[in-house]
């Protein structure tokens, strides 16, 4: 609360103004008027005039006071009034009798507001008034914290020397207002790009308005239906001149020149209370504007002094940093320089704005960097029909904003479409400009305003900002690649990427950072759709076939940590020295069989096939013989899952014999009466001195059935001279209880059609006992391969006879007459 004093002056009348500027109707030359705009007037309708002559106050915290009394008595209440953070509070201070003051000899008002409470405990800012005409100032003021604040005015003018007051910030500005979230400011904390004061990212959309100040574009028919359908198409930045001095119109608005008669000693306040409602318009729905604060061919000329540029910039910074702006220094610099030079224009905006907004300057069709190294240009501004520079002027670690790349109406849209995306996707922003809508002569027709090159920017930031699908951390990024091709790549690595690819074939792109997963989408920016669906992995290169020309992918990386899932599991095909290892997984991966005797996993067998279905053959086993095994999978991202631990016991041994006798002498592998066999080409067979008679044995010593090797199958082969009898009744002896040629056994015979099975004593026909005969087999004959398998099952010893590969016969011995026995031999018996 304000204590009054009573003087003997003349008195001063302050208003105390709320500004919101959701929507503003006008504004008249001495006070804003606005739905959104609350006025505390302390005048004498509400103190009485002999109450007071002007307000002052003692030290700033007494606003903090309930009830104060002036020395007359009066009792004043005074209730504070609210304003939301980053809104606009205004003070407004009128001298009713003292003398005019002129723009030239305004004496300088500053006014400090400290923050008392909440948030703002502590926090001081001090802005200073600018001259509204006669005996009028105000000052603006951007509350940043929640919480009350008070003021106190400073002024070697004691008529607006010492007046104070209070303020409470509380509430947001509507969501659509550019300064929701705080003004737009480079981001500390990436980078590259601008974040409102809040930490929000701004993805910024500009446009080009140059009459924006002006009345060629008439307020507020034409200017309100601009900002409407830009606002409606997704843009939310705006840049034109301050002023001009063009003919025809151009250089005034509603409120008249800038400066009267083109004298910047005389400038008009009432142009820039016209131009105040314009950017509140501008702000509250969305945009921020680039204000060009002077043209070298045109305006800067019209100062002649460096106290004539500061008393402008004063003015400027004054009145508008409390809204959302950028400033721009000049527009196309390199064509002049006011007298000071631009750096001393940038320089002096750093040191006096108090709210730091952007500062940059406007190019000539170049990527100049003259100033761009330097602390006070913020912000990079190009001016060129080259997009790549953008991947150039990113060295100096700032925003950079290709503000004029080309003109919808010299360049097809579709060529604007194409620079815009490679501009962004380079990591930079851009102006747009419409060559029937971004000049004085502006012709703002639905066709013009909705023109295809809108439409293209319009999905362009819907994919970037609001497409519906995936908040995409553009600001963020750090990874910038030209692919070729007109073909580039941007993203955050290991997080998220977007490929941009003008043609439609396929091609590949190689993700080395990152082990993972990638799920995403295509999005067509002719048509503002998306379309096909993407899915990967990053451990090797990436195939991408776009469902169009002039598409881009987004992708996120999926953080897999999920192991795969075993399922279908089974061992098969055991064998005395094999055993077949099958599975499948729920993803691609590779597989691992670890196994050992005795619960030892000593062997390990890999398959590095990216599969689903996996199978591993076990070899050189023992017979007879338990194993332990463990299966593993591990998928592409390396996640590693276990099967857990199975055993299997490998069966007995399993041979074929076969002897080609591909030589000239029996050999020590057959036991057998020399005096009665021989080789003869290449078969074996009888001397001629072999007498009529079942007894003569050939015994296969080789090989024989014990307990490490269990002979389960044999073969052989007649010879060129087999007959209907085999080969002069030839049979082979199985099952033999000794290595001698007088060992008893089985004598398998295959003659005329059918199949024998004898048991034979000693070597011997004689004695012999007939087991049984099975008809329906073909003849012998030279060539036939003919394999025998022996079956041990509880109710007979079975005999499956085979010829060429073709089950013929089972013989059986149902009495069992040689049992199981854990050593016998195989060979031949033949008559003499």
């Amino acid at each position: 609360m304000l204590k009054s004093f009573r003087c003997r002056h003349d008195w001063v009348r302050l208003s105390f103004v709320i500004l919101n500027f959701a929507v503003v109707h006008s504004i008249a030359a001495q006070e804003l008027q606005s739905p959104a705009t609350v006025i505390d007037t302390v005048d004498a309708s509400v103190y009485g005039e002999s109450a007071w002559d002007r307000r002052r106050v003692v030290p700033c915290a007494v606003a903090a006071s309930s009830v104060n009394k002036n020395p007359a008595g009066l009792a004043t209440a005074i209730t504070l009034k609210n304003v939301p953070r980053y809104g606009i509070y205004e003070v407004a201070f009128y001298d009713a009798a003292g003398k005019p003051a002129t723009y030239r000899n305004a004496p300088a008002v500053k006014v400090t507001f400290t923050g008392l409470s909440g948030e703002a405990t502590g926090k001081v800012l001090s802005v200073y008034a600018f001259w509204e005409g006669e005996r009028s100032f105000r000052a603006r003021f951007m509350p940043e914290a929640f919480g009350d604040w008070c003021w106190l005015s400073e002024s070697s003018d004691p008529n607006y020397d010492g007046y104070g007051g209070g303020l409470r910030c509380s509430g947001s500005l509507p969501d659509e207002h550019a300064s929701m979230h705080g003004p737009v400011r480079e981001s500390e904390k990436f980078p590259y790009t601008f974040a409102h004061a809040d930490g929000t990212p701004f993805f910024l959309i500009g446009d080009t308005q140059w009459a924006f100040s002006s009345a060629a574009l008439s307020w507020p028919e034409e200017f309100q239906t601009y900002v409407e359908a830009r606002a409606q198409q997704g843009f939310n930045y705006v840049h034109g001149r301050l002023f001009t001095i063009s003919p025809s119109g151009s250089a005034r608005n509603e409120g008249g020149p800038a400066f009267f008669a083109n004298s910047v000693d005389s400038l008009n306040p009432a142009y820039w209370q016209a131009l105040d409602q314009r950017l509140a318009y501008l702000n509250s729905k969305g945009f921020v504007a680039g204000l060009v604060l002077g043209w070298p061919a045109e305006t800067w000329p019209l100062f002649s002094s460096p106290e004539q540029v500061e008393r402008y910039l004063a003015y400027v910074v004054n009145r508008y940093a409390a809204f959302n702006v950028v400033w721009i220094t000049s527009g196309e610099y390199e064509k002049g320089a006011p007298i000071t030079g631009h750096a001393y224009v940038g320089e002096w905006l750093k040191a006096n704005d108090p709210y730091h907004h952007p500062i940059t300057t406007h190019t000539l069709d170049t990527s100049a960097d003259d100033f761009w190294a330097a602390k006070w240009h913020t912000t990079i501004y190009q001016q060129t029909s080259d997009p790549s520079r953008i991947s150039t002027d990113r060295r100096f670690a700032k925003p950079v904003i290709n503000s004029g790349f080309g003109y919808e109406g010299r360049q097809t849209a579709d060529e604007l479409r194409k620079d815009a995306w490679q501009i962004i996707m380079r990591g930079g922003y851009f102006v747009y400009g419409h060559t029937l809508t971004s000049d004085y002569d502006a012709v703002l027709t639905p066709e013009n305003l909705f023109s295809k090159g809108a439409s293209y920017i319009t999905y362009l930031q819907d994919f970037w900002t609001n497409n519906g699908k995936d908040a995409i951390a553009w600001q963020r990024f750090t990874k910038f690649e030209d692919l070729g091709n007109s073909r580039w790549l941007a993203g955050t690595p290991g997080v998220e990427y977007v490929v941009y690819s003008e043609p439609r074939d396929a091609f590949q792109i190689a993700l080395t950072e990152t082990q993972s997963k990638l799920d995403g989408d295509w999005f067509e920016t002719r048509a503002g759709r998306w379309r096909t669906h993407i899915s990967g992995v990053t451990t090797a290169p990436i195939t991408l076939s776009p469902p169009n020309g002039g598409c881009v992918a987004y992708f996120k990386v999926i953080k897999d940590t999920t192991p795969p899932l075993i399922s279908n599991f089974k061992i098969s095909d055991i064998t005395a020295n094999e055993a077949t290892i099958s599975w499948m997984t729920d993803e691609i991966a590779t597989a691992e069989v670890q196994y050992g005797p005795n619960d030892v996993l000593q062997n390990s067998v890999r398959d590095s096939a990216q599969v689903t279905q996996h199978q591993i053959v076990l070899n050189e086993l023992t017979p007879k013989t338990t194993y332990r095994l463990r299966v593993l999978a591990r998928d592409v991202l390396g996640n590693l899952a276990t099967a857990r631990d199975t055993s299997f016991t490998t069966g007995p041994e399993v041979f074929s014999v076969f002897d080609d006798f591909n030589r000239n002498q029996i050999g020590p592998d057959w036991t057998y009466d020399g005096a009665y066999w021989h080789i003869e080409a290449n078969e074996l067979d009888l001397n001629a001195n072999a007498q009529g008679g079942w007894r003569y044995l050939a015994v296969y010593n080789k090989l024989y059935n014990d307990r490490y090797t269990q002979i389960i199958e044999l073969s052989y082969r007649w010879g060129k001279r087999a007959d209907a009898g085999g080969v002069r009744e030839g049979a082979v002896a199985l099952m033999l209880d000794g290595n001698n040629t007088n060992a008893s056994g089985y004598w398998l015979w295959h003659r005329y059609g059918r199949v024998w099975l004898w048991a034979i004593n000693k070597g011997s026909y004689e004695g012999a006992t007939d087991l049984g005969r099975w008809p329906g087999l073909s003849d012998p004959k030279a060539g036939d391969l003919v394999t025998i398998k022996i079956r041990q099952e509880p109710d007979a010893n079975y005999f499956d006879y085979y010829i060429n590969n073709k089950l013929a016969a089972i013989a059986k011995d149902s009495t069992k007459m040689f049992p199981k026995s854990e050593v016998w031999y195989t060979g031949f018996f033949r008559y003499g």
